[in-house]
């Protein structure tokens, strides 16, 4: 794999972009009625839309107040990016996205008779968001649940530095080893925690089992405000659900709770990556042979 090797080939104003405008603690909007569409897929991109038009100027609010991100679904990559992108903005009614990220590094439908479908379905997307980048409609682009070798892949061609890479991160999954490629390379991993696949019940029990339960009385706070903090202390974006103001309030303490690095070492898993709770990217390839992902 060739990765541009002068760090000066790349246009970093988008990364610097996000680290300037958006907290490291992220609240996201999730779906409103119908989750398996995904900001886009989520459904909540045209509700989002009408909500900002009302809020920001009762509140003396403007546009540039706010941080708006959302997402090309894994449909609309290639050739169907760019209409996509022009629907969202629609949608969101707004001429400017801060932040736009590719949803997935595989192209749906998939086809395993054309492996390398994925790698150009990639590449077509994010020209498509370069393109739009270039005439200002995005301030920044980045892209979610990239591995490593999606990121090696993406660098050797993009002219735009990625801003972020949104990935899975708890206390049950790490890959520690692609958190340590983007902290080398400047890409910001934002970490969330994801409980699609899981009932209720199971996702309660990953993150009040005994060990953060623990680490959590230690310091006073939930075990579930210790999910938010511990990616926090790792200098790490944490984007976080947030079902009521008063949800987004108590969430926020995370930012003021500094661990200890022995609490922090014991929360990292050693030497495996875990058990992923959503689809897992290491299936996504360019070749017949599935990506090892290291610890």
């Amino acid at each position: 794999m060739v990765v541009c090797s002068a760090l000066s080939d790349y246009d970093y104003k988008g990364r610097d972009y996000v680290k300037e405008k958006a907290d490291r603690l992220v609240f996201g909007l999730w779906g409103i009625k119908d989750l398996p569409k995904m900001l886009e897929a989520y459904d909540n991109e045209e509700i989002t839309g009408k909500a900002f038009k009302e809020l920001l100027p009762k509140h003396n609010l403007t546009r540039e107040d706010i941080f708006l991100a959302t997402k090309i679904h894994n449909i609309h990559q290639g050739p169907l990016a760019e209409p996509s992108l022009i629907e969202s903005m629609k949608l969101l009614q707004v001429d400017y996205l801060d932040l736009v990220l590719i949803h997935w590094p595989g192209v749906f439908p998939v086809n395993h008779s054309e492996p390398k479908r994925n790698q150009t379905g990639r590449k077509e997307t994010w020209q498509t968001l370069e393109k739009f980048y270039g005439e200002g409609k995005l301030k920044a682009i980045g892209v979610s649940n990239y591995m490593t070798h999606h990121l090696e892949d993406l660098l050797s061609y993009a002219k735009v530095f990625p801003a972020v890479d949104q990935c899975e991160f708890h206390f049950h999954y790490q890959v520690n080893s692609l958190v340590k490629f983007c902290k080398e390379k400047g890409i910001i991993f934002q970490a969330y925690f994801c409980a699609l696949h899981l009932t209720p019940e199971a996702a309660k029990s990953q993150v009040e089992d005994k060990l953060p339960t623990d680490i959590a009385a230690k310091y006073n706070i939930s075990s579930k405000l210790l999910q938010f903090a511990y990616p926090y202390n790792l200098g790490m974006s944490v984007m976080m659900r947030a079902t009521s103001p008063k949800h987004i309030i108590e969430n926020l303490k995370a930012k003021e709770i500094k661990l200890e690095q022995a609490d922090i070492d014991a929360l990292t898993l050693k030497n495996t990556t875990g058990h992923k709770n959503c689809g897992d990217p290491k299936f996504v390839t360019d070749s017949d042979t599935v990506k090892i992902i290291e610890a």
